[in-house]
């Protein structure tokens, strides 16, 4: 039996107190040995909430403080993930919030990995959005029990982000008809930098994915989890525009802030959320499937989480603000000098794939003028040819 490997979570939160204690106590219960959470800029009860959470999980949990307002995510999660090598892992698996991994009955996100063969540095799940109801109330645990229904896609044609959010905000599209995108997990020595979403290992060069079914391994998303956190989704898309972030980069966050500058964020949220009455006959409502998965999957850390801090300290916490501007965590020197190593690597490798691919032009500029060097001869060859025939041909009229 092979030996398990070391996984480790990492997760980027900005004001996702109380669910970011439901997504890092799954994952430590289920999938990995520790996670390490980069807290941007919080303003809610998130540090105080992650330190109860490292009462809870004696030496797993790992906190970062940065205060900033730009959203850089790329550039945070990459700078988490050098932070991270302090743990050795041999998996790195980034999350967020909102996401809760599902294995098959009976098996572990480790387990899989363990079995993984040793060619594939990259494997690839599938992501599964679920629609929550119109009065859900995230700091009340019993909740998270009626999540009970999953999206069913109807558009299946890949388009550009740009006309997903046109035809949305028309009304003529509804968010959970659009497939979301899967994401990966990847080996701690295969991947340069984290790409934004973790949809695809960012790398210089190609490698192969390891592609996991449904029943294997899927990932529950809660895009809309409340009223609260799509006012949450429309500030981070607002960030994101503020910073000059194309339209798909992250583009439902920044159609949510689109729709919240227009007035028709209430409006939004009847058409992406179950409700307990009829709503307006125009509205583009999803399509779904009960499906018991993640309830019965977050039983455990619902239990776990009613007896480590109580349905009246997560509303507590989840009432707490902190002041702006909070003292960043100070990294040690070792990580930013390895950070700026593997920097210095993607760009000797985007350099040796540069002149690799400048060799390549040379040596073809190289053939074609050969082979136009080689048409020259051939045709100065035959043209010489034809003249010897008109010189012959003249001497023969002249006789």
């Amino acid at each position: 039996m092979k030996a398990l490997p070391a996984v480790v979570g990492l997760i980027q939160a900005r004001n996702e107190w109380p669910l970011l204690a439901l997504s890092i106590s799954h994952a430590l219960m289920h999938h990995v040995d520790e996670v390490y959470v980069l807290n941007h800029s919080s303003t809610d009860g998130t540090r105080e909430g992650v330190k109860k959470l490292q009462e809870m999980w004696q030496g797993r949990v790992h906190v970062v403080n940065y205060w900033d307002d730009h959203f850089w995510q790329e550039a945070c999660l990459s700078a988490l993930l050098e932070v991270s090598q302090s743990s050795a892992p041999d998996w790195i698996y980034v999350f967020d919030a909102d996401e809760f991994l599902i294995a098959r009955e009976g098996e572990s996100l480790k387990g899989i990995l363990a079995g993984v063969e040793t060619q594939y540095s990259v494997v690839r799940y599938q992501v599964q959005n679920w629609v929550s109801t119109q009065d859900f109330d995230e700091t009340d645990l019993a909740c998270y029990k009626t999540l009970r229904y999953r999206s069913v896609p109807n558009l299946f044609v890949e388009m550009d982000a740009a006309i997903y959010v046109d035809e949305i905000l028309s009304g003529n599209l509804n968010y959970f008809d659009v497939p979301f995108a899967s994401k990966v997990i990847f080996r701690n020595n295969a991947v340069s930098w984290v790409a934004a979403g973790t949809h695809a290992p960012k790398v210089p060069s190609e490698m192969p994915i390891l592609d996991l079914p449904t029943d294997t391994l899927r990932l529950v998303h809660l895009p809309f989890l409340s009223h609260g956190r799509l006012l949450l989704k429309a500030r981070h898309g607002q960030l994101m525009v503020q910073d000059g972030f194309p339209t798909s980069h992250g583009w439902q966050s920044q159609m949510t802030w689109s729709l919240s500058q227009e007035g028709r964020l209430d409006r939004f949220w009847q058409s992406h959320s179950i409700a307990s009455c009829d709503g307006p006959e125009d509205r583009t409502l999803p399509s779904i499937a009960v499906d018991d998965g993640f309830a019965e999957a977050i039983e455990p850390t619902l239990r776990l989480l009613e007896g480590g801090l109580g349905p009246e300290a997560l509303q507590r916490i989840a009432e707490q603000d902190m002041p702006l501007g909070a003292a960043d965590t100070q990294i040690p020197f070792r990580a930013a000098v390895s950070s700026a190593r593997r920097l210095q690597l993607i760009a000797e490798q985007l350099c040796q794939q540069r002149d690799a691919l400048r060799a390549e032009r040379d040596a073809l500029r190289a053939e074609r003028e050969a082979l136009r060097a080689e048409d020259a001869a051939f045709a100065l060859f035959w043209m010489r040819r034809f003249l010897r025939f008109l010189r012959a041909r003249r001497r023969l009229s002249g006789q």
